[in-house]
């Protein structure tokens, strides 16, 4: 199974169906590694999907290809992987980063995907949890 068919199947389950969710193994390389909420974020060739640990994780993982085995869920906005155990396979290779130009919007296909944005830093902030937030102002194409 890919990550974005596992992504798809859980964005469709539902809260009632509980421990009866079905189960996966999926590989994918690390991108993003929250140890704070306990999480990290996989992706493969198809898509990225967020993976719920019961410990929070190691950042050394970043970069690094694993085995991810847990239940499919719906984390309210998308597919992710819940109650999952992680192997490490070791370095890996990290996706070519989709590039999101101009005034692009997106509409959730981007979810859980390595990105780059270019633009004017606006704003800065770091909330009460030490995340950061940049507001961008894109840069446009001369003549536009």
């Amino acid at each position: 199974m890919t990550v974005a068919q596992a992504e798809k199947i859980g964005a469709h389950l539902s809260d009632s169906q509980g421990q009866n969710t079905p189960s996966v193994e999926l590989n994918g390389v690390v991108t993003l590694v929250d140890p704070l909420f306990g999480y990290l974020i996989i992706q493969d060739q198809t898509g990225g999907i967020r993976v719920n640990l019961p410990l929070s994780p190691d950042e050394t993982v970043l970069g690094h290809k694993i085995l991810v085995r847990g239940r499919l869920s719906n984390d309210g906005q998308s597919g992710s992987i819940a109650n999952a155990t992680i192997q490490d396979l070791g370095v890996g290779q990290l996706p070519d980063p989709t590039k999101i130009s101009g005034l692009a919007q997106t509409d959730g296909n981007v979810d859980g995907r390595l990105v780059t944005l270019r633009g004017i830093v606006t704003a800065a902030r770091i909330d009460g949890l030490g995340r950061l937030s940049i507001s961008l102002c894109p840069i446009l194409p001369s003549g536009s």
